[in-house]
């Protein structure tokens, strides 16, 4: 099951819940089908999000690293 710690993200996630619950006008013998399967698709999302942001954090670095000259000053560079 998905790990919410934000007391916020919390009552946010059972609301939604339930409003999807009453939607799709989910039966009570399948309810808890249903919201294993609810917290396993929110799961996905929030690993794509996740994903997503740190894909952008690091193309944000590579583009940090390559706007800036390298700049060696005096030094050598030799083959290793």
């Amino acid at each position: 099951m998905i790990e919410i710690t934000d007391r916020v993200n919390t009552s946010q996630y059972f609301l939604n819940l339930m409003q999807d619950v009453m939607k799709e006008r989910v039966l009570l013998d399948n309810l808890t089908e249903y919201v294993n399967s609810y917290a396993k698709i929110e799961g996905r999302k929030c690993q794509q999000l996740e994903s997503i942001e740190r894909a952008e954090r690091i193309q944000s670095v590579e583009e940090n690293i390559e706007s800036k000259p390298l700049d060696l000053g005096d030094k050598k560079i030799e083959n290793i």
